[in-house]
Formats: C-alpha cells, sequence, structure tokens
C-alpha cells in the first residue's frame, strides 16, 4: 500500500506536467475532470473546470511535494502518542488513493479515536461535501 501511494502521487504529479498545456480542454468537460482526478475525490464532475486547472499547475510546480510525499507516506502510529488530545479520524468512503480498509486498519490502531466515514467522499473531502468537513472540524476542535 505505501508503494501504490508513492508511485501514485507520483504518476499523478507526473500527469500534470504532462498535461498541463491540455489540462483547460481535459477539464472542460464532467468526463475530462472524472477520468483526470477521480482517485482523489468523490465527485470530481462537481470540481469547477478553472480549480482543477489551478491545482494542476500548483501540483506540478510544488518545490516540496517529493520531500512531503516521501517524509509523509512512512508515518505510522505510536500507541500512545498524543493520548490526551480528542483525535478523529474522517475517511472518505471513496477515496481511492488511500483506500477504505487503511481507513479500518487506523481505526484498530487508534481505537480512542473517534471514526467518521465520509459517504461519497474522496481523498479531498472538502470538494466533495464542503458543509460535512466544516461540521466535522467543529464537532472535533469543541470537544474536551
Amino acid at each position: 500500500e505505501l508503494a501504490f501511494c508513492r508511485i501514485s502521487t507520483t504518476m499523478t504529479r507526473n500527469a500534470t506536467r504532462l498535461l498541463g498545456p491540455i489540462m483547460p480542454r481535459v477539464a472542460a468537460s464532467a468526463v475530462g475532470r472524472t477520468l483526470a482526478v477521480g482517485q482523489l475525490y468523490g465527485r470530481p464532475w462537481r470540481l469547477p473546470p478553472e480549480s482543477l486547472v489551478e491545482d494542476a499547475q500548483l501540483m506540478a510546480k510544488a518545490p516540496g511535494f517529493d520531500g512531503a510525499r516521501d517524509h509523509g507516506l512512512p508515518w505510522t502510529y505510536r500507541d500512545g502518542i498524543a493520548a490526551d488530545i480528542p483525535i478523529t479520524i474522517a475517511w472518505g468512503t471513496h477515496d481511492w488513493l488511500l483506500i477504505p480498509r487503511q481507513g479500518r486498519r487506523a481505526q484498530r490502531l487508534v481505537p480512542q479515536a473517534r471514526m467518521v466515514w465520509l459517504q461519497g467522499c474522496g481523498h479531498l473531502p472538502m470538494w466533495d461535501d464542503p458543509p460535512l468537513v466544516t461540521r466535522l472540524l467543529l464537532e472535533g476542535s469543541a470537544r474536551p
């Protein structure tokens, strides 16, 4: 799964560089948006085309991409770390980058965490269901 995630994110970044000149045409149709970013969004056809083009340009040029990918992927939870901090694990049911099986594993590894399955959301649920994500953040930060 770690190798899949590393390869997948690298391929996505390489695709943004390769497709850069034609990304406005790809993003112009719901089918193009779905094919281009369906791995990251549960409802990619809802994305505004100009947002997809801008996100692709930013990803293609992101100077910290490789470092964030290489240092963030192998992170593992250690039992007891931040035990006094309320933890919410939110996982999109249509996340095809970090697949649902990994969410169930996270739930087992952090049993004190509140687990929330974001129905119909992908890896970037802020676009798929902004009100749900807002509510989740407010609830999680209000917990004692």
